[in-house]
């Protein structure tokens, strides 16, 4: 089955109102682009960094977080470092109850790591 034709994320998108935008994005990135992902992160996800034994795992959860936050930080118009995450019960982030309120409170999200050409079982 041949892959979908993605198309560059706009600059400054629409609120989502009842749309579904999916972002697909590498996890591999340049040195450079690590450290200004990872200047962005909050100290509880800078934490969690440091439960991320192998190097590359460590390197995968910043490009995701930083990413994310570089999506998010369109949407709700702010910059990247300041979105505040809060966690449900199994560590599932969402906005900060603050932040939902406040700025977009339709706006919700979802992540997750899937490498194309790998087969799962």
């Amino acid at each position: 089955m041949p892959l979908p034709q993605w198309v560059r994320a706009p600059v400054e998108p629409d609120p989502p109102g009842n749309a579904i935008h999916i972002y697909q994005f590498p996890l591999s990135i340049s040195a450079e682009l690590e450290e200004r992902f990872l200047a962005t992160l909050s100290p509880d996800e800078t934490a969690k960094l440091t439960q991320a034994h192998l190097p590359a795992l460590r390197h995968r959860q910043i490009a995701a977080r930083g990413y994310l936050r570089c999506i998010l930080a369109r949407y709700l118009r702010l910059p990247p470092d300041e979105i505040e995450f809060s966690y449900g019960v199994h560590g599932k982030p969402a906005l900060s109850a603050k932040l939902a309120i406040k700025l977009n409170p339709a706006l919700h999200f979802n992540m997750t790591h899937v490498e194309i050409g790998r087969a799962h079982v």
